[in-house]
């Protein structure tokens, strides 16, 4: 059966374990370099100590050297002899014992080891150094019951200090994975609202920020459905009442029929255009949608529009005054044709018979301008799903008013502009496509 540690016991764990490792490390060293170590820095003040008292010896100040000599033995246990010429059995018995440089002595009866320096001064005599190397075996016993009882300590303190420490943490962290359940059933009620100024609270600030985008969607998606049923509800009856109508026949006569095939196929039409629209949506939306972007030309694009949508221009009488010269736009082809589509569709379909459509350059945008008839003074809504202006409803011209919303979601994907205006009865369209 495998051990369950919750997250809290983890960090509890690892907190201690980082203090006895450090320890550990401590004790390792102590045991390999410290009597190394403490032999390197012995050596490095005694050859300190040498230079001076050359310098003292070719100054020939007998009193500093004698003054210097008591105080280095008094504080740093260093012993100072320099053998004079005179006595040559006493430096040719040294000399015997005694070669250049630092070495190690044992003094067997009193089981002392001494570190000694010699060194040949400029007048002939010789400088020896002595000092004991038994302080550091004296103390070593006590450094390692000091490094027990550090040991012991720290890792009783490290213990409390983990464990409040440790707890706080996993506290905001059972905060957030609570918060994160109910959204998972869709509840947004609750923030997580924490202050620690450290990646905890940037995590919560993005569950935060996650749950409302995610509300925001939802209730966007719930009211779209809700539209979209709506929309096809109206559609569905009339087709399937006039459906009714004609199979059990209570319309006879040929051309009464003839409207009712007419509303029927109407009808399907409208119910084909606004799958088409809501599938276009839905694609549109689509997080992992690809865009394939390259150089197009706006001219091309919104010609074959045109010629698209001809019938409905030769049915209004309405002319086209384009006022540009060819311009590439750097955007995916595909879907930049559904928007300029339905651009060309809505000026077509909303302006009066007899008029024209100006497409011409506005400082860095592309406008597309066309005069219209009825009320229509508010445009903060028209690009939202199933908007649809005063003036559609009052001359009931067909449309489920997808279309500038589809234009909008096409801009943004693109990275382009797009705005929409109404000024003296012209509604205009504005998208920047020459980028700086």
């Amino acid at each position: 059966m495998r051990l369950k540690i919750n997250f809290f016991q983890k960090i509890f764990i690892f907190s201690v374990a980082i203090v006895i490792f450090t320890v550990l490390i401590g004790y390792i060293l102590n045991i390999f370099f410290l009597d190394e170590f403490y032999l390197y820095r012995k050596k490095e003040n005694m050859l300190k100590v040498a230079e001076k008292i050359k310098i003292m010896v070719i100054e020939k100040d007998k009193d500093v050297l004698e003054e210097y000599k008591e105080d280095l033995r008094d504080k740093e246990g260093i012993d100072i002899s320099i053998l004079r010429e005179r006595n040559k059995h006493m430096r040719r018995k040294e000399e015997e014992n005694i070669k250049e440089g630092f070495n190690i002595a044992t003094v067997t009866k009193a089981k002392i080891k001494l570190l000694i320096y010699s060194e040949k001064l400029p007048d002939g005599r010789n400088l020896i150094l002595r000092t004991s190397l038994s302080v550091m075996n004296s103390h070593k016993h006590e450094m390692s019951i000091f490094n027990i009882l550090t040991t012991i300590v720290s890792v009783l303190i490290s213990m409390i200090v983990g464990r409040i420490f440790s707890k706080k943490i996993t506290a905001n962290i059972e905060r957030l994975n609570s918060i994160t359940k109910k959204i998972s059933v869709l509840d947004f009620s609750e923030k997580a609202d924490i202050h620690t100024g450290d990646e905890i609270e940037e995590l919560s600030k993005s569950i935060d920020i996650m749950s409302n985008n995610l509300n925001i969607s939802i209730e966007n998606l719930k009211s779209f459905a809700s539209n979209a049923s709506h929309e096809l509800r109206t559609p569905i009856t009339v087709i399937s009442t006039h459906a009714q109508a004609l199979v059990n026949g209570i319309v006879k006569e040929e051309q009464e029929q003839r409207k009712y095939y007419k509303v029927i196929l109407k009808e399907s039409a409208y119910m084909n255009d606004l799958v088409g629209n809501l599938l276009t949506i839905s694609r549109l939306s689509s997080p992992g949608i690809k865009l394939n972007m390259k150089d197009v030309s706006f001219n091309k694009i919104l010609k074959e529009s045109i010629e698209k949508y001809e019938i409905l221009e030769l049915e209004k009488d309405i002319e086209w005054d384009i006022d540009i010269l060819d311009i590439l736009i750097n955007c995916d082809e595909k879907i930049f044709k559904i928007a300029i589509d339905n651009i060309v569709h809505n000026a077509l379909k909303y302006s009066p018979n007899n008029e024209i459509i100006r497409v011409y350059r506005e400082e860095n945008k592309i406008v597309v301008e066309n005069d219209i008839k009825g009320n229509l003074d508010n445009t903060d809504n028209l690009c939202e799903p199933f908007t649809r202006g005063e003036n559609a409803k009052e001359d009931k011209i067909d449309g489920n008013g997808l279309g500038l919303s589809i234009v909008k979601k096409i801009m943004e994907l693109n990275k382009i502009d797009f705005a929409i205006t109404i000024e003296n009865k012209k509604f205009k369209v504005f998208f920047d496509i020459f980028r700086s």
